[in-house]
Parts: C-alpha cells; structure tokens; sequence
C-alpha cells in the first residue's frame, strides 16, 4: 500500500505500484541501504531508522529520510519524508557561509564582528591580528575595543563609554561612523575610520566593524598641506619685492642675491609679476637728442618746445 502523501512525494499512481516488487518500482533503493533495513526489521522485528541520504534511480532523485517499522502482521512499513528542499537550502546556507568566510577573510580592512548585548569580539578576520598585532583569534576574540585602546579618545571621553555608546547607535540606527584611536600591542597609537553595521544571525543581535587605518591617510595629507605652504612661501617669495634691495647709485642697476649686478627693470621683471615697456621721459629726450633737428622739428609738431 501506499497513501497519497507518498503519491505525490515519488510523483506515481497507487495503481502504479501494487502488487510489484520493490525493486522494480525503485531500483536504486539497494544502493541507497534501505533494502537491508527492510531484511534487519523483518527478521527482528526492531524498529530502525534510516538517516537522511539521497536516493537516485532513472526517474527519482533527492534526499530521503526514513523509520522503519514491522507490523503485527508481518508487514514491513517505512514512514518517511522528503528533505530534498531541506538539503537544498541546507547547502545554499552553507555556500553562503563559505562565500561570507571568503570575503571576511579576503578583505584588506580589519574586520571583526561585536555581540551587540556584551560588546565583545565573537570573531575577526587576518587583517584585524595584522593591524591590532595580535597572533591569533583566541588571543584576540573575547576582548572588548576598549581593551585596546587609550584609556580615553581625543575628544577627552572614556574609551570603554563610547564603545557602549556607539554599539548602542548602530543597533538602533542600523549604523555607525566614527572616528578612533586605537593602540598596538606594542603602545604605538593609530587612527581608524570605524564603521558599525548591525545585523541579525540566528536570532542573535550582532554588529560587524570594518576598521580602517588612517595612518597614510593622515600623513599624505599632512604631507600635502606642507607642500602647499612651501609653495606658497616660494610663490611670495619669488612674487613679491620686499626688504633692502642693494642698488648702485650711479647706473642704478641691483645686485641679486648672488652677487650678480642686473638692470633694474630686468631685476623687478624676475622678482615680481610687473612687465616693462621702454620708452623716454622728457627730460632725457632733451639730453640726449635736444641738438638734433629732427627732435627740434618733432617738438615744434607736437606744441612741446
């Protein structure tokens, strides 16, 4: 016999099945073990049970889960399930957990996840150890932040109240970002951009913290700002005429920082953004061509004389 759950499970008609031997109607079931708990029941009589496996033959495949049983009358009967959509989100679950592990420990951020209730580190990753300087995860799981960090942050509020303060935030808000000291095994102090993220697993309230070292961030902008103001002292510098400038009293040329004696036109033109067009002034117009006729006429022309 066969009841309707059964039917629908294997996908066949009672009418199907009666009557035939077992093997014809499923002939991987000798392969799949249950053949021989079939033979074990009849003979003794004790139930037995058949774990989950997955049973194959030409028209069936998936995960079956049997309790056999012999009846008073002899008959032997299997009670049993089908966990083929069991198994399958079974191994998607754990493909996504290999997938998370891959991606947890591949990361180049230190990453380490935080029970929400107590504060402390249930897990990290490689970078974490290799940022903090610890050797291993037993060394490093357990601890709260605090624990590894100044007694109190820049803003003068205690380290151990602003771990509360901030897992606090991030499992009611979803999130946090922050800004933190932390500190080396060996005392050395370094700055971390934090990102909290609350999340559920398994009914457990969690929070994942990627920590991410400031250090070459902070130094290159420092670098930066440095090179910006050297430019800047060099631009003014070179801009801009300022202090005692050394100029011959007779020629009028100036002498540069080098010892070099320059006209002085050339010697602003160098120094500062100013440009010269040359031309001359009335007084040595008349000095240098007053006796030419030429110059005589011109002024005559102009209304000068």
């Amino acid at each position: 016999d066969i009841n309707k759950a059964a039917q629908n499970i294997e996908n066949i008609k009672k009418s199907e099945l009666i009557g035939k031997n077992v093997l014809d109607t499923f002939p991987g079931i000798k392969e799949f073990g249950l053949l021989e708990v079939f033979k074990r029941v009849w003979k003794t009589g004790k139930p037995e049970h058949h774990p989950i496996s997955m049973y194959q033959d030409d028209r069936i495949l998936g995960w079956r889960e049997n309790f056999v049983y012999k009846l008073p009358a002899g008959e032997i009967v299997t009670v049993y399930t089908d966990e083929t959509e069991h198994k399958k989100a079974e191994q998607a679950l754990l493909d996504s957990e290999k997938k998370y592990r891959t991606l947890f420990e591949s990361s180049i951020d230190a990453l380490f996840i935080l029970d929400a209730e107590t504060g402390k580190i249930i897990d990290c990753n490689n970078s974490s150890l290799k940022l903090h300087q610890f050797e291993s995860r037993e060394e490093f799981t357990g601890l709260t932040p605090d624990m590894f960090s100044p007694a109190c942050q820049p803003s003068g509020i205690s380290s151990k109240k602003l771990v509360i303060d901030y897992i606090k935030k991030a499992s009611q808000e979803g999130s946090a970002e922050f800004e933190w000291l932390h500190k080396k095994k060996d005392g050395t102090e370094f700055l971390v951009m934090v990102t909290l993220s609350a999340m559920n697993v398994a009914g457990k309230d969690l929070v994942l913290a990627v920590n991410r070292d400031l250090t070459e961030i902070k130094e290159s902008a420092k670098k930066r700002e440095q090179l910006i103001s050297d430019l800047q002292k060099a631009i003014e510098k070179i801009n801009t005429l300022r202090g005692l400038l050394p100029i011959c009293a007779s020629c009028k040329k100036i002498r540069d920082d080098k010892g070099y004696w320059n006209q002085i036109d050339e010697y602003i033109q160098d120094h500062s953004d100013a440009r010269f067009s040359h031309s001359m002034c009335p007084e040595c117009a008349d000095k240098y061509y007053g006796s030419e006729q030429w110059y005589i006429n011109f002024k005559k022309e102009k209304g000068l004389d």
